[in-house]
């Protein structure tokens, strides 16, 4: 989810608009050109944009921001979204980790038809299961134990008020793996030096956090880590860097040198 005026990669003069649906008081929009297409309310946030050519690439900075999360967990099995959108994240997944088996929770049932319907994501795939409901409801209730977890949850204007409690991101933590990191978007205040938006899920995770802030935009991504969790140092990281640039077709090195400039460091480890 990035700040109410669209990135100027999609300018709206030059768009079709392939859908107006009323959600939540507001109207979802479907617009397309010939590059792209991205879904967003009319006055309000953008949710998703896809490259159509190339559905698996992930075209707005933070959801390469929250992709970054594979540095430390680079082959993830069981991937749990929440958030379903457009379905950008789910196309990486699917695309990127053939062999991973991933879980989306979309609160709005009109999303996942408007997804499947003009985003592309299959309605039958033996790797994907969407469950339509609240995450609140939901995520405490489900089975087995979550690699990575992807949190992306916003209204028509921002994220929810109730994203600033533990209570979500603590079922998050008691359904990851014991080596699990949850990476998790938020829109920052520009006067909040505090980052009060992130009191929640720092309470969750103990303060083990690390933060990515993406550079013209507001929003911030938190990766949050499971007690014991061993964080490989930078010299390791950025060679992982490199192979997964040219595996998942993004520079996540970029990312990695905002995470290292933006965290603590001792000597040539984060500290979490």
């Amino acid at each position: 989810m990035t700040d109410n005026t669209p990135p100027r990669l999609f300018p709206e003069d030059h768009a079709t608009e392939v859908l107006a649906s009323r959600c939540e008081g507001e109207v979802l929009q479907v617009l397309d050109d010939p590059e792209r297409r991205w879904l967003k309310y009319r006055h309000g946030a953008l949710q998703t944009a896809l490259c159509k050519a190339r559905p698996e690439r992930l075209v707005l900075p933070y959801t390469q921001a929250m992709a970054s999360a594979l540095l430390f967990v680079p082959d993830p099995r069981r991937v749990l979204i929440l958030g379903l959108g457009g379905g950008a994240m789910a196309h990486f997944f699917l695309h990127h980790f053939p062999d991973v088996s991933l879980t989306v929770i979309e609160r709005e049932p009109q999303c996942v038809d408007i997804a499947h319907e003009f985003f592309s994501i299959p309605r039958r795939h033996r790797n994907l299961e969407i469950i339509t409901g609240d995450a609140r409801d939901v995520a405490p209730r489900l089975g087995g134990k979550f690699d990575l977890i992807m949190l992306d949850l916003f209204l028509s204007h921002g994220p929810p008020a109730w994203l600033g409690a533990s209570d979500l991101f603590d079922a998050c933590r008691a359904r990851m793996a014991r080596q699990g990191i949850l990476s998790a978007n938020f829109w920052a205040h520009p006067e909040d030096e505090e980052l009060t938006c992130l009191r929640g899920v720092s309470a969750a995770f103990g303060g083990r956090l690390l933060l990515i802030p993406v550079s013209g935009y507001r929003n911030v991504v938190a990766l949050g880590f499971t007690p014991g969790f061993e964080l490989d140092d930078l010299p390791s990281l950025r060679k992982r860097a490199r192979d997964l640039s040219s595996r998942i077709g993004f520079d996540v090195g970029k990312w990695l040198e905002v995470i290292g400039k933006t965290n603590r460091r001792d000597g040539t480890r984060l500290v979490i």
